[in-house]
């Protein structure tokens, strides 16, 4: 239990943090009839208050995460001897970043938890930046990180869940066109965990506009690519990287997230694809959003909303929104489909491709080795920011409440299920180190 409040109080927490972002923050290039947007950049809270909840809810989720004890399927498995290997020099063939943190931490303390207690820090800390500078309801996005499964699954992904943490703020880079940042950052994310390598190949999805057919092929090349692989190169994993070969045979993980159906989830992927992209406006646009899929665990029935636009140029620049929720799927896929649009649509753009890329491995990944699906946890924290964008989208206050809550409902049963009665990651009971 001490997750589900951990998690509501870091978020409720949050909720005192009424600050605007940084001028520096992508988020003041968007131009958008839309009041949740105009009440971040506005932003007119106390600051001091707001530097309480920003902290009190931070440190929620970092003692918990720091005191753990045996928490975590590979907390023994593999990082606290791991830890203890690289103090006398057995580096294992592990990323070079972090056998150098582990030395850091090892010239402070030789207690194995001191690598729980900084990386925990490390990734929450990167987290929180995220939302503070990228999302437009940070309590929200911290609501999600809690309880969407990112927060629990970095108990066990220790170094991949820091190498995730560090991608999520090249969002801001490629935005910013800050190239030589967005490929520095991806290297050292990839200096501890290898497979943040594959970042790079949907870098350029994040700064240019795809058009409807060109997503189309590429969520189909991505899915035959990631179906095809596995009999195609495991030889070469299995020469080259003997580490990583065991993934190929191994459907470890599967209880990651509530496991959809194979032709709902195809389904799911093929309604965002046929999402049509509006034509490049002039800048200064007044709307600058479009297409934005959004996709988070649900159980739920489905919900419709749908918001019809006005004339351009008016106040009502949303066009025929629509959320889904299948009955069975792990996915809810939310397309916002609106008319010409500026240059600040690439906050958007960013995340839809991202998403794409996301929707794609997992339709690729139902039945497949693990190691593909894997990759899927670089691609979905996208959500952290797509969902509150997408709510924003929703122009009358007491919907956008509702729909709000309908999301948090689907999140938090998704939460029960995965982690509260499946017990993915090996994250119950908790134990803190207070006990050992």
């Amino acid at each position: 239990m001490i997750y589900l409040f951990g998690g509501l109080l870091a978020s409720a927490a949050m909720l005192l943090y009424r600050r605007p972002p940084p001028r520096t923050s992508p988020l003041w290039a968007v131009t958008l009839g839309s009041a949740p947007l105009t009440s971040r950049l506005k932003g007119n809270g106390d600051r001091i208050a707001g530097i309480f909840g920003v902290t009190l809810s931070f440190l929620i989720l970092f003692l918990i995460a720091a005191l753990r004890y045996g928490i975590g399927t590979d907390y023994w498995f593999r990082y606290a001897p791991l830890f203890e290997q690289i103090q006398h020099g057995d580096v294992n063939g592990q990323e070079p970043g972090y056998v150098l943190l582990n030395k850091a931490v090892g010239l402070i303390t030789d207690d194995y938890q001191g690598i729980f207690v900084v990386t925990s820090f490390l990734t929450i800390a990167l987290f929180y930046r995220f939302f503070l500078r990228m999302s437009i309801n940070p309590a929200l996005s911290v609501f999600i990180y809690a309880f969407g499964g990112f927060y629990l699954e970095d108990f066990n992904l220790v170094k991949q869940g820091l190498a995730i943490a560090i991608l999520v703020n090249t969002f801001e880079f490629a935005l910013r066109k800050k190239h030589l940042a967005f490929v520095l950052a991806t290297l050292l994310a990839a200096s501890f965990h290898a497979s943040a390598l594959a970042w790079f190949a949907v870098w350029p999805l994040m700064w240019i506009r795809v058009g409807r057919a060109a997503r189309i092929v590429i969520a189909l090349a991505m899915i035959l690519a990631i179906l095809l692989v596995p009999q195609t190169v495991s030889l070469l994993v299995e020469q080259f990287a003997p580490s990583y070969a065991w993934y190929f045979d191994s459907n470890y993980g599967a209880t990651r997230s509530i496991h959809p159906a194979v032709v709902t989830v195809a389904l799911a992927a093929l309604a965002f694809t046929l999402v049509k992209v509006g034509k490049a406006g002039k800048v200064g646009s007044a709307d600058r959003f479009e297409d934005s899929v959004v996709k988070v665990p649900a159980v739920s029935a489905e919900v419709l909303v749908a918001t019809k636009v006005g004339k351009a140029g008016s106040a009502d620049r949303y066009a025929d929104s629509e959320v889904k929720v299948p009955a069975v799927s792990a996915e809810v896929l939310v397309a916002t489909k609106v008319g010409k649009a500026g240059s600040a649509d690439r906050y958007a753009d960013s995340v839809v491709n991202v998403l794409a890329v996301s929707t794609a491995v997992l339709v690729a990944t139902t039945t497949i080795a693990y190691l593909f699906s894997r990759l899927d946890y670089y691609f979905a924290p996208a959500q952290l920011v797509a969902v509150p964008l997408a709510l924003s989208l929703v122009r009358n206050r007491l919907a956008r409440h509702l729909l709000t809550v309908a999301f948090m409902s689907a999140y938090m049963t998704s939460f029960v299920f995965q982690f509260l009665v499946w017990n993915a990651h090996g994250v119950l009971p908790y134990d803190s180190i207070f006990s050992r």
